[in-house]
């Protein structure tokens, strides 16, 4: 378990440290709402062991057949008991918001694809709107992907403004990492005026983050590079209300983010299962 959250000083703080209780991270009142299956270790892995209830949205990808089987299976066997898998299916929607130039709409980002994609992702963000409009009525406090989608995904977004609608209604606080790549800088960019500059860093949970890695790869669902080291540290922030940088007046902010830098690396499709194929072939 991590020790509790330090955030770094605000103007007008106390130099003590000692902080406003409306601008610190209570974990234990906390719900984290996550895309995908090992997002909540990815980008959340200082808290994924310490909310009170993770949300993972998608299981289904029907870019991936049987993938939604082994994430169900997986669930079945998972060591957080806090763990819920709603089970939406994915639509397809990853890489096709024309990155790094990516714009938001009102159920997340504007596609560039085929019709049949560009309305399964409004219809998945109805859906998921809905669901969570009643799991979070009760909350107080929600973590869930930033607004830029992390290193830049078309569900993190969708996720995040889904959470920001039943925030509206509801009245709770949303945090959200500061992970960012060069592939969602420029979206980040748009979002950092908005700011409170209120935000929490912690220490990341590496044995967790492991662990919970390697049991992704036990059960054949690791979407991620098989070579990624996590931080020493993540940040969260403290949601407000995203301000136009062609309207604020604000010249700008400091704040500490994860850099991921991709560059023309491509995600990976599950890369272990090509390490594992190697190896059979070395092996005769």
């Amino acid at each position: 378990m991590n020790a509790g959250p330090f955030r770094s000083a605000l103007p007008g703080d106390d130099p003590s440290g000692a902080n406003d209780a409306e601008d610190t991270l209570r974990l234990a009142d906390a719900i984290l709402v996550v895309a995908h299956p090992d997002d909540e270790i990815l980008w959340f892995s200082s808290v994924v062991g310490e909310v009170s209830k993770v949300i993972v949205v998608y299981s289904e990808n029907p870019n991936d057949p049987g993938l939604g089987q082994k994430r169900d299976e997986l669930f079945a066997a998972y060591p957080l008991d806090t763990a819920e898998l709603i089970g939406l299916a994915e639509c397809r929607s990853f890489n096709t918001a024309g990155w790094p130039n990516a714009r938001r709409s009102a159920y997340g980002l504007e596609l560039i694809a085929p019709l049949t994609v560009r309305d399964a992702y409004r219809h998945n963000y109805e859906r998921l709107a809905t669901l969570l409009d009643e799991a979070l009525k009760n909350a107080q406090v929600v973590l869930t992907h930033s607004p830029w989608g992390d290193y830049g995904h078309e569900d993190h977004v969708q996720v995040y403004a889904a959470v920001a609608a039943a925030q509206h209604k509801h009245g709770f606080q949303i945090w959200y990492p500061g992970y960012v790549s060069d592939r969602s800088w420029q979206l980040m960019q748009k979002s950092v005026l908005g700011f409170s500059h209120t935000y929490t860093t912690m220490n990341t949970n590496l044995t967790l983050a492991y662990d919970l890695a390697a049991l992704y790869r036990d059960y054949d669902c690791w979407t991620w590079y098989d070579d990624y080291v996590w931080p020493t540290h993540e940040t969260f922030f403290l949601d407000s209300d995203l301000v136009s940088a062609t309207t604020s007046t604000t010249v700008g902010g400091n704040f500490p983010v994860n850099v991921l830098r991709l560059g023309l690396r491509p995600r990976p499709a599950r890369p272990h299962i090509l390490s594992r194929i190697v190896k059979r072939l070395r092996n005769g």
